[in-house]
């Protein structure tokens, strides 16, 4: 229809310019959550931080509010890997590849889009051969021993359920509990579910720094601040609470384009000298490299995980100069970077309120 109305606007002399389609009020964040101005307070040109090769082209231009798609899930694919086949979805007999295969056949997207994503993390609590660890957020749990030829299974207990129903921070207070439970969930017959704790930490930060930069990825047994409930599972396909407080995935997913292929490992390597400035640890605040987030012209993308997994922010347009804003703003106080900013995981902000004002 669009395309017809082009065509007879330019017949009788007038142009019908095309809207874009509105942002999602979910998608604009609170406004007291919003870093205005340039957060790279570095001169230009930068010789303290190591610049992208000049021969990368970016888009500097389109917006960056709603340049992503938005989901109600992310599947997080532990493969210890950097880079992947050019589509994951089309990686046959690979758990991306079954996985998005089964989505696009059952999954009706009532409760948001399913975002599968491969990631350089490795699998550390699978004990079957071929199995991977599989982070599910904003669940914020992580199962073991899925195999390509379990998606299915996998996709019935843990995807194709309702997305997890997050408690006030009151109600949080109130429902506060020690007893029960291992690894952040409750045990009850044949289900397992979180309790509903309080997560220790306000806006994505912890204080207090227990262990160095690299840790085993084992859970510690904090909740997670969120009630659900999964089927049973098979014996072997265990349920551990994810235990980074925050993460931050880099796309680095070169042989879909270059650009992030190139640019992920220089904000990785910049990402983590702050970090270890700062003496956080990788269950504070973990770093992986992740698949095809969209957007290859916006590189360096980077999605921000805060509040245990809750609060889904994606960045764009991210250099070297922006890390440090990054993770002094987003992931230790929980806001927003305006100018970087493409969008988030549904929900992130919570209910609509009146103070969320379009850009």
């Amino acid at each position: 229809m669009a395309s017809l109305l082009r065509k007879l606007g330019n017949a009788v002399g007038y142009t019908v310019e095309e809207q874009e389609p509105p942002v999602d009020i979910d998608q604009i964040p609170p406004s007291d959550c919003i870093v205005n101005g340039d957060c790279a307070s570095c001169p230009a040109p930068c010789d303290d931080h190591k610049q992208f090769p000049s021969y990368l082209q970016f888009d500097t231009e389109t917006p960056l509010l709603g340049s992503m798609k938005p989901y109600g899930r992310q599947v997080m694919i532990s493969t210890g890997q950097v880079d992947w086949a050019e589509k994951i979805e089309n990686d046959e007999g690979t758990l991306a590849a079954n996985l998005s295969s089964i989505i696009k056949k059952q999954y009706d997207e009532k409760q948001g889009r399913i975002f599968i994503t491969n990631t350089s993390r490795l699998t550390q609590q699978s004990t079957l051969n071929g199995a991977q660890d599989v982070i599910i957020l904003p669940d914020n749990i992580l199962v073991t021993n899925v195999t390509p030829d379990r998606a299915k299974a996998f996709f019935d207990k843990f995807l194709n359920v309702p997305i997890p129903s997050f408690s006030a921070p009151d109600e949080q207070q109130q429902q506060q509990t020690n007893n029960g439970y291992t690894n952040g969930y409750s045990t009850n017959g044949g289900v397992i579910s979180s309790p509903t704790t309080t997560n220790g930490y306000t806006n994505g930060h912890v204080n207090g720094h227990r262990h160095h930069r690299h840790s085993n990825g084992h859970a510690k047994g904090q909740s997670n601040g969120h009630t659900n409930e999964y089927a049973s599972t098979p014996d072997d396909m265990q349920i551990i609470k994810n235990t980074h407080k925050a993460m931050i995935l880099i796309c680095s997913h070169k042989k879909r384009d270059k650009r992030c292929g190139i640019t992920a490992p220089i904000l990785g390597a910049e990402f983590d000298n702050v970090l270890r400035e700062k003496d956080m640890t990788e269950d504070e605040v973990a770093i992986y490299m992740v698949s095809h987030v969209g957007g290859h012209k916006f590189a360096g993308n980077v999605i921000c995980y805060i509040h245990e997994g809750q609060t889904g922010i994606w960045y764009g347009r991210v250099n070297t100069c922006h890390c440090r804003a990054i993770i002094e703003e987003t992931i230790m106080e929980g806001k927003v970077i305006k100018d970087l900013y493409r969008g988030a995981m549904s929900h992130s902000f919570g209910e609509i309120k009146s103070d969320r004002l379009r850009w």
